[in-house]
């Protein structure tokens, strides 16, 4: 069985305590929630950004990304249009913090697809130089989808 004595409970009762943590720090709860308030805001700005540059490169070079689509799926630029109008719309929704959740859903799916549809066959190609290109590409795009997933799972904070 084990003993402890009164000081050693003591100390034990102080370091699990959340004040005793707080006080340590020494910001004020105030400051606290307006730094991880703006800290947000300039994540998702910074998230939402590139998404909104990506959606209008796929209109001003939409013939030379028509390579990039699968050969056995019809439409070749319509496709690209169709996913330039997409990441405007989920940048958009992004910024603004209207519909999160399923515009986070949707992109990191986008994400996904991309992975599964260009990605993987570049990679299981055998091409040397198609898979060194493909494999950080579909890195970069596993780690987006999963951010993607983060701002899915945002909640709007409330303007006080």
């Amino acid at each position: 069985m084990l003993k402890y004595n009164y000081l050693e409970i003591n100390i034990f009762r102080r370091l699990s305590d959340n004040s005793f943590w707080q006080q340590q720090i020494h910001l004020p709860y105030k400051l606290k929630t307006t730094t991880m308030k703006m800290t947000t805001t300039i994540g998702r700005i910074m998230f939402a950004i590139p998404f909104l540059v990506f959606g209008m490169m796929h209109f001003m070079k939409a013939t030379m990304m028509a390579g990039m689509i699968p050969t056995w799926l019809p439409g070749g630029v319509f496709w690209i249009y169709l996913t330039g109008i997409a990441l405007v719309a989920f940048s958009m929704s992004i910024l603004l913090k209207k519909m999160m959740k399923i515009s986070g859903l949707m992109l990191a799916a986008l994400l996904l697809m991309f992975i599964m549809l260009i990605h993987l066959p570049m990679i299981l190609s055998g091409n040397e130089m198609a898979m060194q290109t493909a494999m950080p590409n579909m890195l970069k795009d596993v780690a987006l989808a999963g951010a993607a997933f983060i701002i899915s799972g945002m909640e709007p904070t409330k303007v006080e």
